[in-house]
């Protein structure tokens, strides 16, 4: 029930005894063939398999690992946790999936698959997504000098923008999730696992909370907060309907103050930050 429309996606299926592959219409048999060697293939302990080279385009191959009775159980009935939506392990995945299909500024999804053992339970699900040649983390590109942290930043501050018009809104977007391109193509990020992607109700209070976070999640350490400031205060002209005083009570605040994941979602739905 959960990858149900996942499926419908990718209706390509490939089942080679407890692995499942489902990848796009365009997915040839040999490609499917060569993802299913390679996750055979893998050093388990490893997270990332690696690529697989097929219809002109590289598949990037994530491995999540499902742990636990009760995420395994949740996963088999399609349920959420009580707070904070799906497992991470599954959120990233759906997210993802959503995000590539509305044409975010993420790497396109080519499949995903699933490995059952005992029960029918799953125990590792499968992302299989466009490979990022060329493209090297946020951080990777301030350490090796290819921008400055303001142009960084900048870009930073308007891919939060272009994820709301599709609205998703990324709520652990920091610089190693920002994936710059060496010959100046346009930025993606990665890591979706925690995301809203809908209407949002607080849009203020979350636009405040991301921009606060991008700035105390390791920007502190590449530019002072009045220059900061000055970059918020020039991405948020796009933004001209925007409650100021939702914005800045939440914004000041991420920008000092470590704010869980939990706390995130609450802000979403609550538009402030809930104690226990």
């Amino acid at each position: 029930m959960l990858f149900r429309p996942q499926r419908k996606r990718f209706p390509h299926t490939l089942r080679d005894g407890d692995l499942t592959l489902h990848a796009g219409a365009t997915a040839s048999p040999s490609t499917l063939a060569g993802i299913a060697e390679l996750i055979r293939q893998r050093d388990e302990a490893r997270r990332i398999v690696g690529c697989v080279q097929g219809n002109g385009a590289l598949s990037f191959v994530k491995v999540n690992r499902v742990d636990g009775l009760r995420r395994k159980v949740r996963l088999l009935l399609g349920r959420q946790r009580r707070q904070a939506g799906f497992d991470w392990m599954v959120a990233e995945l759906l997210n993802t999936a959503e995000a590539s299909a509305r044409n975010a500024p993420v790497p396109a999804v080519h499949g995903f698959g699933y490995r059952k053992r005992r029960y029918g339970l799953i125990n590792e699900l499968f992302l299989l997504t466009e490979f990022l040649d060329g493209y090297v983390d946020g951080l990777q590109a301030l350490e090796q000098g290819r921008l400055s942290a303001v142009q960084l930043l900048t870009q930073a501050l308007d891919l939060i923008g272009q994820l709301h018009t599709r609205q998703i809104a990324h709520l652990d977007l920091w610089l190693g999730n920002v994936m710059v391109h060496t010959s100046g193509q346009q930025p993606k990020v990665i890591d979706l696992e925690n995301c809203y992607i809908g209407p949002l109700p607080h849009f203020a209070a979350v636009l405040g909370f991301q921009f606060g976070f991008l700035y105390y999640y390791r920007a502190q350490q590449y530019i002072d907060e009045v220059r900061f400031d000055q970059l918020v205060e020039a991405a948020l002209v796009q933004y001209p309907r925007l409650d100021r005083a939702a914005f800045v009570d939440i914004y000041q605040r991420a920008k000092h103050q470590h704010v869980g994941r939990k706390e995130r979602h609450q802000l979403v739905s609550h538009g402030r930050f809930v104690a226990d």
